[in-house]
């Protein structure tokens, strides 16, 4: 092998080295700025919602606790159809209000945007510290549904809407409906949820273009058969 050659090689090793140490460097990086977004009471709620917002069920649970209750409607499915009948946005964590050395109360503001106008919402999320890390002390809300109306026409994962306390993640109830002319008008559960949630149905827009094109239909017809 030539001087060259050698040097060459020698080059092109240490190149590789280097190349390594800037990747593990990049990476220890990423690591700690990911663990200090989701450390401290601020963080952990941050890391929840944010988990709440991909519709990640199970690294939403793995923030906390979960309390007792049916966990049917603790699933990315359910999550997916939250997000998309009204999908949390805006998440701002506005105060930490700590309880001596490991308790905190952290208030977060955020929006639930339905299509009829966004619930503009502040939470007081508890959470609890376990030895260096804070969880929340609950991962989701036990509710009882209460749908007035439609409710012969509304399902919650293709099945019946359940009867007394379910445990729901805070965001839009996840109702549908059978028809593309309803749609959920409001019924949001959040940290502040009491025994039960309200919902409200209304016409959606394509149940109101329907009823205008019909409306228009038959007032051609008056128009046509009063001029014969």
């Amino acid at each position: 092998m030539t001087a060259e050659r050698a040097h060459s090689r020698r080059g092109l090793y240490w190149a590789a080295v280097l190349l390594s140490l800037v990747l593990l460097v990049a990476g220890g990086i990423v690591a700690y700025l990911g663990y200090t977004a989701t450390s401290g009471p601020d963080g952990v709620v941050r890391g929840y919602f944010a988990a709440l917002q991909r519709a990640d069920a199970g690294s939403a649970l793995a923030f906390g606790d979960v309390p007792a209750g049916p966990h049917t409607l603790l699933t990315d499915t359910v999550l997916r159809e939250q997000q998309k009948i009204a999908p949390i946005k805006q998440v701002e964590v506005v105060s930490v209000q700590h309880q001596g050395a490991d308790k905190a109360t952290v208030t977060v503001h955020y929006e639930i945007d339905f299509p009829a106008g966004p619930d503009q919402v502040t939470d007081q999320v508890p959470v609890v510290k376990r030895g260096s890390s804070w969880d929340l002390t609950r991962t989701a809300i036990p509710t009882s549904i209460d749908l007035t109306h439609a409710l012969d026409r509304a399902t919650i994962a293709g099945a019946a809407i359940p009867d007394g306390d379910t445990l729901l993640f805070p965001g839009a109830v996840p109702i549908s409906f059978d028809t593309p002319f309803l749609e959920l008008g409001a019924g949001a559960v959040t940290f502040a949820t009491k025994a039960h949630v309200g919902v409200t149905v209304q016409v959606s827009a394509a149940g109101r273009s329907a009823v205008a094109n019909g409306l228009s239909t038959a007032l051609q017809g008056c128009i046509s058969s009063g001029g014969k």
